[in-house]
Formats: structure tokens, sequence, C-alpha cells
């Protein structure tokens, strides 16, 4: 696979990520979906990336009236999403909003280059603010997965707020995934919420925001030992993380 190097001994992996500081398009499925499957073209052909990840929501938006009726994402979005998954050989992280039991759902999940969801989350912690909790279910499970090889866990926006949802009773995940439609009136605090769970947790964090408009972007990719080594006001990031750092750190400083 594209971008994942796997060393012979003890299974420890390197990966290659894009990330995608995405302009939304408000409701515009299409013009969403087009914009996701051209970067991952260029992360899958010109960066050698095996995952792409994009914000929350990336398909569709976060609403700018809650008032009204949320609308689902269609279902053929999603295949046109594994068909470039496939095609291109790659892995894709994206969000939108989910319908199931007649509850409306904002998830986020990825899917592999077999078009097979690896990590799906619903978010735990709906935005109150903005009425998010009057038309939104809240997820009730946080499902952790591997992603290669590292115990992976997506939190949602309004989550990173909430230490607990970055907490394990057995080993902390390695990666944690934070796909945001955060605004840039409180980006001081989505800066030093993201440093905090990275020193806390002592893993890797990835903050991936929308752009324009409210938003400025400000994507981060934050080391184990709490350092911003990447940062994105738009467009395609690509970096490499390495799960050897996060097993380096703690055993040199054991906090759990």
């Amino acid at each position: 696979m594209n971008g994942l190097i796997s060393f012979l001994f003890g299974g420890k992996t390197l990966l290659k990520i894009s990330l995608l500081t995405q302009n939304i398009y408000q409701d515009l499925e299409s013009k969403n979906t087009e914009m996701i499957i051209k970067s991952s073209v260029i992360a899958a052909k010109e960066q050698k990336s095996c995952l792409l990840l994009t914000p929350e929501l990336s398909l569709q938006g976060f609403p700018i009236n809650l008032e009204k009726p949320i609308k689902p994402i269609s279902s053929n979005r999603i295949n046109q999403i594994k068909k470039a998954a496939f095609e291109y050989d790659i892995s894709i992280g994206f969000g939108f909003f989910e319908q199931q039991a007649g509850k409306i759902y904002n998830t986020y999940c990825i899917i592999d280059p077999k078009g097979n969801i690896v990590g799906l989350q619903r978010k735990r912690k709906t935005f109150k603010l903005a009425k998010e909790d009057l038309f939104i279910q809240s997820g009730t499970e946080t499902k952790d997965f591997v992603l290669a090889g590292m115990k992976t866990r997506i939190v949602i926006c309004f989550g990173l707020r909430f230490p607990s949802l970055f907490q394990s009773e057995s080993e902390n995940p390695q990666l944690y995934i934070i796909p945001a439609n955060w605004p840039k009136t409180r980006i001081h605090h989505w800066e030093a919420l993201l440093t905090a769970r990275a020193i806390e947790t002592q893993a890797w964090v990835i903050g991936i925001n929308r752009t324009k408009g409210i938003y400025n972007g400000h994507s981060l990719v934050i080391n184990p030992n709490g350092e911003v080594v990447e940062k994105a006001n738009e467009g395609l990031l690509t970096l490499t993380i390495d799960e050897k750092m996060v097993s380096s750190i703690r055993k040199q400083f054991p906090i759990k």
C-alpha cells in the first residue's frame, strides 16, 4: 500500500498521511465530493500517502441554520468515495450526516482501498451553543480501530473539550484523529486543547479543520511530546508519523 513502511522487528510502522484543510461548500455534496476525490488522487499519486483525512462533515458542512431539518448524506456520495479509495489505492476519512433508525448522527468514517469501513465514529458530544444537541443524536460508543498497526480513535470537534473521551481503561490509542468545523474566534482553544490531549495521552494528535468564512484552517499535527510539528491553513499537507515515537516516550516517562 502507498506510504506504508513496515519494519521487520516488532511490526513498527511509519504512516504517511495527507490532511485536507478544506473549504467546504455548504450543503453542496457533489462539489465537496469532487474536491475530496481530486485531493485523493494528488495524495495517492503525487504524495504517495496511504491515508487522506478531511474535516468534520466534509461532504456537507456544519449547517448555518440548525433550526431546519437536517438532510442525511446520499448513499451515492459514499459509493463515490469508496470507488475513489479503490481506484487510487488510498484510505479516505470523511464526515457526513448519517440517518439510522430515524435519527440523524454527525458521523466520521475511514474507508480503506478495498471499500471497507475500517473506522466509524458518531459524534459523542454535540455542540449546544449551535443547538446541535436539539437536532443531532449523540453517539453512545467510542470505537477504537487499528490503522497501520496503530490503535486509533476519532473524536469529533466539540469532543476535544472532554479529556475523558481520550482515555482508556487499557493502553491509550497511539493516534487520535480530530476532524472539526472549529471557528477562528476560538482557534486559540483549538491549539491549546489539541496540545493538551497529546501531552495527556502521549500520542500523535491530528486536528483537521475547515477553512474560509468564519473558519481559518489551522490544521495541526502534534507529536506525543506535545510539540506542533506541522500546521496548515488551507489545502493539502502531507507528513509521516512514527509509531515508535509513542512507545519510546511512554517508556521514558510512564504516566499510565
